[in-house]
């Protein structure tokens, strides 16, 4: 016999029932609901135990086709709910066996859900990601930057055996030196950034395959704002270093998305399919 469970989207301070936004659940003869308990709103909507218990949702998600369309939904109501309203996003895949399960953890845990709801408040998570067409950047860093032109001198006054050898690891030189300034700028933009944040995180770098991208990601990070105000003074100076790139330094480009659901720095310790 099939059984119900609780699919979770994430946990909210409590709302009015009119309030309430009607959202399509993650099947789709259901909506999603919303849950209180001691001062804590769970956003919530049922599935079937057979495809949704713990060994049979792992499966499924190997299906990379399942996986898209249920993971995006996850983020489609995630989005619409952070734009309502303050919220704690769970994971995707997030499931309770039972209502009695999620109000135990909605009891034992309210406090550490209260407080990051306190934390959170005004603040805002934005990504920011650095890409290099390295074809363009290498080309302009070995011909125009100074360091580079200073060093071809030095080896031209170098006596002709030394010579030979200094131009033989010029190409090895000259990919540190690049690696170096691309890993220095990226590294002022983040600094410049930090006084605005609470919290930041360094991400890994995508593959092109990844990003779906011809040029290469070499900078990847998240950060926590301390209010709107201060994302709007990063986006100026994420916008001025780009221009400054653009005139300087050729071929890098600077995304930053947001404001997103706080995945990265509203985390719970908890596990699902309770």
């Amino acid at each position: 016999m099939v059984g119900r469970y609780l699919y979770v989207y994430g946990f909210l301070p409590p709302i009015n029932q009119d309030e309430q936004p009607e959202l399509k659940g993650i099947l789709e003869n259901e909506n999603v609901k919303f849950h209180e308990i001691e001062g804590v709103t769970a956003v919530c909507t049922p599935v079937d135990s057979q495809n949704f218990s713990e060994e049979n949702l792992q499966h499924s998600a190997e299906n990379m086709e399942w996986l898209k369309d249920h993971a995006f939904h996850h983020h489609e109501v995630v989005n619409e709910l952070s734009r309502l309203f303050r919220i704690i996003p769970l994971s995707f895949g997030t499931v309770y066996e039972s209502m009695q399960s999620l109000e135990e953890v909605l009891r034992n845990k309210q406090k550490e859900i209260k407080q990051l709801f306190d934390y959170l408040a005004d603040k805002e998570e934005w990504s920011l990601k650095v890409y290099a067409d390295r074809h363009t950047f290498d080309a302009a860093f070995t011909q125009d930057a100074p360091l580079v032109k200073e060093r071809r001198r030095e080896i031209e006054q170098m006596p002709r055996g030394k010579q030979f050898f200094a131009l033989k690891n010029m190409d090895s030189w000259l990919q540190e030196k690049t690696e170096r300034q691309l890993e220095y700028l990226c590294s002022e933009l983040h600094q410049s950034l930090l006084p605005l944040t609470s919290d930041h995180e360094k991400k890994k770098l995508w593959e092109k395959k990844l990003s779906g991208r011809k040029d290469e990601m070499v900078w990847n990070s998240v950060y926590l704002f301390k209010d709107g105000q201060a994302a709007e003074e990063a986006l100026v100076h994420i916008r001025e270093f780009q221009k400054r790139a653009e005139r300087e330094y050729k071929g890098l480009t600077v995304e930053a998305s947001g404001p997103w659901p706080s995945y990265h720095f509203a985390k719970l310790q908890h596990s699902g399919a309770e």
